[in-house]
């Protein structure tokens, strides 16, 4: 085996050695990325026909610091279930002492990339890029992990959809036991993250919270909507000094076109008393509360992508269950949700219950079936009995609707699903209110040990929700050129490609409304991409009829 200059192993021998150890189930492609200590590469997984990332740490690399701060990344990611933060699918150990980990893969630049090419973004393209990163921090700060690093390297853009990611939580901190002073990866007076976006109190070393990470949020913000930061000056030193010892000036001296309610609360974010700074949570509800004020149909207009109504849980629901693009409980009462979100089995159980069944409800035998298939009879009844009891215990006992049955169901008027919810408008034909609870796959990098069969389940259901969800975009792709709303109706029409990224089909639909909307360019660019995903994943080429079609697009440009 060959060895670096340090003794520790080359990449060219982790390479073959992480290969035969991911095989048959994963094949690498090729290195994409890394640094000194990390590796990360491209790897298909046949099975489910998509493509991965596999992060490697160099063997040389993982003791002390970089292997624990390795290991909070993944630990962090693996607490984390959100479409706006990076699904991981498994982790493991090469040659002993070399850890990997399995993630999605995205497909694109980071933000710092794309803004040092466009500068700012529209007004609103910027209230969807804070917005899902805000949604993402939420997520992470509702489990008591603060990321510590927010700057715009760390932040995902993928290519085709146009999605953002949150990514590298390798210097997050775990609140409670895990955060504990004990569990420090810093020493006293040495600061960590990129210094531009560090809140005062981490400037000064004093114990983050996560008032700290809406301070990077804010600056981030402002570097989205005006292209430069809010304390920037010609050097570093002057620019860290005035974030440090000046007032932040008001977004409202810019012509953002956000509305006044927005301008406040991002303008808050950077107060110097964290105590002033808003919550992740209020940052991503003022953002998606669309008032007249902000501009409605011209904004929208103006947008690259779809513009979805904002997403309310109705009145008479005392609970929220969002299982697209991430799992997640949310509650308008005092009851303990905290405790039913620790339990993944119990939380795939109210998703079963919610939206497993064609009839709004579910046999005893299919769940006992699809959670623990390796129990007996008996222990499997067993098992259900005991979280059903606790699922009532810690939500109320009117929340199931006949508990005693064979079937068993969740009553609507105390609990609403994002499933159902997509389901029915779609049934109805408001694909337009289908795609508002359409946030992504159905719980994406959700794992349950020892349960195969609902594996099982999960991928159908997934496939079937794409289809439902591209079947909507196509509608409304249709629908808006028909009303002359062209900017519209491409976003739809890549959104619905997006959802068969490998379907030729879809591909030349696609190619076929972006060229009668007059968009030959974006025709040829989404016909680049595919050939590029097709040659990546199958090694293969168009169809003769694709090429034929773009070969007509051509000859028009």
């Amino acid at each position: 085996m060959s060895r670096s200059s340090s003794g520790a192993p080359g990449w060219e021998s982790l390479e073959t050695a992480l290969r035969a150890e991911l095989a048959p189930d994963l094949e690498l492609v090729r290195r994409i990325g890394g640094g000194g200590a990390t590796a990360v590469f491209l790897a298909r997984e046949p099975a489910l026909q998509r493509l991965v990332a596999v992060k490697l740490l160099r063997p040389g690399s993982s003791t002390g610091k970089a292997r624990e701060r390795f290991m909070r990344e993944v630990r962090a990611i693996a607490r984390i279930s959100h479409p706006n933060v990076l699904s991981l699918h498994r982790i493991g150990t090469i040659l002993d002492d070399a850890p990997y980990v399995v993630m999605q893969y995205v497909r694109g630049r980071n933000l710092a990339e794309r803004l040092g090419e466009t500068g700012s973004v529209s007004v609103t393209e910027a209230r969807r890029l804070i917005g899902s990163l805000a949604s993402a921090l939420a997520a992470a700060h509702s489990r008591d992990i603060l990321h510590r690093d927010i700057n715009p390297t760390n932040v995902l853009c993928e290519e085709d959809s146009g999605q953002v990611f949150l990514a590298d939580f390798g210097l997050a901190l775990l609140l409670g036991a895990e955060g504990a002073p004990g569990s420090r990866l810093t020493t006293k007076g040495h600061v960590i993250g990129n210094l531009r976006y560090l809140s005062p109190e981490q400037m000064a070393d004093e114990e983050p919270t996560r008032k700290s990470d809406i301070w990077g949020l804010g600056v981030l913000a402002w570097e989205i909507l005006t292209g430069r930061g809010p304390f920037d000056h010609d050097s570093l030193s002057d620019t860290l000094r005035a974030s440090q010892e000046s007032l932040a000036p008001s977004l409202s001296l810019e012509s953002t076109g956000l509305a006044s309610h927005e301008v406040e609360t991002l303008d808050r974010c950077l107060s110097r008393d964290p105590r002033n700074r808003p919550d992740a949570r209020e940052i991503d509800a003022a953002l998606a509360r669309i008032s007249e004020q902000a501009g409605g149909a011209e904004s929208r207009s103006t947008s690259s992508a779809p513009v979805e109504p904002a997403v309310l849980q109705p009145p008479d629901a005392r609970y929220l269950l969002r299982a697209l693009g991430g799992l997640d409980l949310e509650s308008r009462t005092e009851s303990d949700v905290a405790a039913v979100r620790r339990q993944p089995k119990r939380m795939a159980l109210l998703v079963l219950l919610s939206a497993g069944g064609k009839s709004g409800r579910m046999r005893r035998d299919k769940l006992i079936g699809l959670l623990w298939p390796e129990a007996d009879q008996s222990h499997g009844r067993h098992a259900l009995r005991q979280s059903l009891y606790f699922i009532r215990q810690k939500l109320g006992s009117g929340l199931l609707d006949a508990p005693g049955g064979t079937e068993i169901g969740i009553r609507r008027d105390w609990l609403v699903c994002d499933v159902e919810e997509f389901k029915r408008h779609a049934r109805a034909g408001r694909a337009e209110a289908a795609m508002a609870w359409y946030r992504g796959d159905l719980l994406p990098g959700f794992y349950l040990d020892d349960a195969v069969e609902f594996e099982r389940w999960l991928e159908s259901e997934r496939i079937a929700l794409r289809r439902t969800a591209a079947s909507c975009c196509w509608e409304l792709a249709d629908r808006k050129a028909t009303e002359g709303d062209e900017v519209s109706a491409g976003a739809w029409a890549r959104r619905a490609a997006g959802f068969t990224p490998y379907d030729e089909s879809a591909l030349q639909r696609l190619i076929q409304v972006l060229d009668g909307l007059g968009d030959r360019a974006g025709a040829l660019q989404a016909f680049e991409q595919f050939t590029s995903r097709l040659a990546e994943e199958y090694a293969a080429e168009p169809s003769p009829e694709t090429m034929a079609l773009v070969e007509q697009v051509r000859s028009r440009t």
